[in-house]
């Protein structure tokens, strides 16, 4: 037998082990519940380690072992790549779905609803590449909003696929401004599908040098660069509508009406900027609360799970409270 026809056998029969692992920890841990058997093998790794990782089993540093036992020995020429594959992208993966049953409102693993695999698949193969806790945060929340009953609400493949386009930077510097956004409008009656009250009355300042210590760039990074590159790649995507970043007094005469000359020139560097509607689509699915209507953002009451190691910025105001800030009886 050639080495192609071997591996090709050697495929074909470790599959066929995959699926008997599979159906007998299904039966153990699952009930009834069945998975297409027509899947190809990709499709299986990939339940499986869902599952898996779903039940604790597989997770930080000892879950290679359990990894080991689950895939077994089959693997022929490619096992030994495939091991050190497995070992970091599974822990990517139980990571993502740790912060998606943190993010869900129900009890994650019995609730009863799913995930089409549409979505789990797109979110576990973009998310097992990456170690950030930006994007495990973004993903796992996608992960959270998408589990619906019967599993037929696929928009999370959508969301999976805008976050999958993003570099970190942008998903922290999304993170920080929408923040700074939704703490600055709460309890404001602005109906953000309408352009022009938002226009009117969604318009944000955030202090500029806070947004960039909370980016915690490095010290070699071309902050003006990045941040540059963050606001018009953001607008670019409809993800964030922004005015100014900076200070320039003539631009901040037009957005800042009331303010004379000499206040203008004392106003620090500001970011101004006002939400989209895609832009606050993303973040209450990255919050696990894609399945509410867009204006629970503002409101108040609507807890949201901060993100690990991002502090949100707590200078941010509304342009009239920005102004009335400057008035002598303020």
């Amino acid at each position: 037998m050639d080495d192609s026809v071997r591996e090709r056998v050697d495929r074909q029969e470790f599959d066929v082990e995959v699926r008997q692992v599979f159906t007998a920890h299904q039966r153990h841990t699952m009930g009834p519940r069945t998975i297409n058997p027509g899947l190809p093998f990709e499709n299986w790794t990939y339940f499986m380690a869902m599952e898996i990782v779903s039940w604790g089993n597989i997770l930080a540093a000892g879950g290679l072992a359990t990894a080991k036992t689950v895939f077994g020995g089959s693997f022929s020429q490619v096992g030994q790549a495939l091991e050190r594959y497995t070992e970091f992208r599974l822990r990517n993966v139980g990571r993502i779905v740790e912060n998606a049953a943190k993010k869900s409102d129900a009890d994650f693993d019995s609730d009863g609803s799913g995930v089409s695999a549409r979505t789990a698949l797109r979110i576990l193969d973009e998310g097992s590449y990456s170690d950030e806790e930006i994007v495990q945060e973004y993903l796992g929340g996608v992960l959270a909003s998408s589990r619906t009953p019967g599993a037929r609400d696929d928009r999370g493949n959508t969301f999976g696929g805008i976050i999958s386009g993003l570099s970190r930077y942008e998903l922290r510097f999304h993170y920080l401004v929408y923040s700074g956004i939704r703490d600055a409008l709460k309890g404001q009656n602005i109906r953000l599908t309408m352009g022009m009250e938002v226009d009117r009355d969604g318009v944000v300042v955030l202090r500029l040098q806070e947004v960039l210590d909370k980016m915690e760039f490095g010290d070699d990074e071309d902050i003006a660069s990045l941040l540059s590159y963050c606001v018009n790649a953001l607008s670019q995507q409809e993800l964030l509508s922004w005015k100014v970043y900076g200070n320039d007094v003539d631009t901040l005469r037009l957005l800042l009406p009331g303010l004379g000359q000499d206040q203008l020139a004392s106003v620090e560097p500001v970011l101004i900027v006002q939400p989209t509607i895609l832009g606050v689509f993303l973040y209450l699915w990255a919050h696990g609360k894609g399945q509410l209507n867009i204006q629970a953002f503002l409101d108040p009451d609507l807890e949201l799970h901060p993100f690990e190691g991002v502090a949100k910025p707590v200078n941010v105001h509304r342009v009239a409270d920005f102004v009335r800030s400057f008035s002598p009886s303020a």
